[in-house]
């Protein structure tokens, strides 16, 4: 065996790059990452569980680092490589139990939705500033999060825009900031709001 060269069971691992760092990283398995992938890790106190999705043909490489430290690199080659992750740590309960990368909102548009506990959570990201509409919603917000429940909104935030619109109901602040809406018993309502 050369020094360049590492083998377990006999297959040659190679690096997942020449350059760049990428010829650091010890490549053990390149899965897709189209489909929910799910890593954990233990330390002597708790475990992270790592759960992703990206878009169809994006790739998940699992590496060794150089000082023996699991790696998952993320990549497309495209100009945008958008995926969702979530992290669990033991204390916070059980992992995500599904999570999907979210195609519905066109281009400059990113989102995911993740389950768990029977009830699912949508977080959309807009590349940039203006108008979108996606899996029901329409906002100018960068960022909106909702939960929903048997296909009932039950919370939603966004930052960096003026109003939030689902199932026929519309939240709107004087200008561009960051809006809360929850209620009960289907009623909801802004309960919260801040401006930069």
């Amino acid at each position: 065996m050369g020094a360049d060269k590492i083998f377990i069971e006999g297959k040659e691992l190679m690096p997942l790059g020449t350059h760049d760092g990428y010829q650091l990283l010890i490549v053990g398995e390149v899965k897709s990452a189209a489909e929910l992938l799910r890593e954990a890790w233990k330390t002597p106190k708790t475990e992270l569980t790592v759960s992703w999705a990206g878009a169809p043909g994006q790739e998940a490489a699992v590496c060794l680092g150089p000082d023996q430290d699991h790696i998952v690199v993320l990549r497309q080659k495209a100009k945008v490589a958008d995926f969702a992750a979530a992290l669990q740590v033991t204390p916070w309960g059980a992992p995500v139990e599904k999570l999907r990368k979210l195609e519905d909102g066109g281009p400059g548009l990113a989102g995911a939705a993740f389950e768990k506990d029977g009830a699912e959570t949508r977080v959309y990201v807009a590349h940039a500033a203006g108008a979108w509409k996606a899996g029901g919603f329409e906002s100018d917000a960068r960022v909106l999060v909702a939960r929903l429940k048997d296909g009932k909104l039950e919370r939603l935030v966004w930052s960096g825009g003026a109003s939030a619109a689902f199932g026929g109901s519309t939240w709107t602040l004087e200008k561009p900031g960051n809006g809360h809406v929850a209620g009960e018993n289907g009623e909801l309502k802004l309960v919260g709001s801040w401006m930069p």
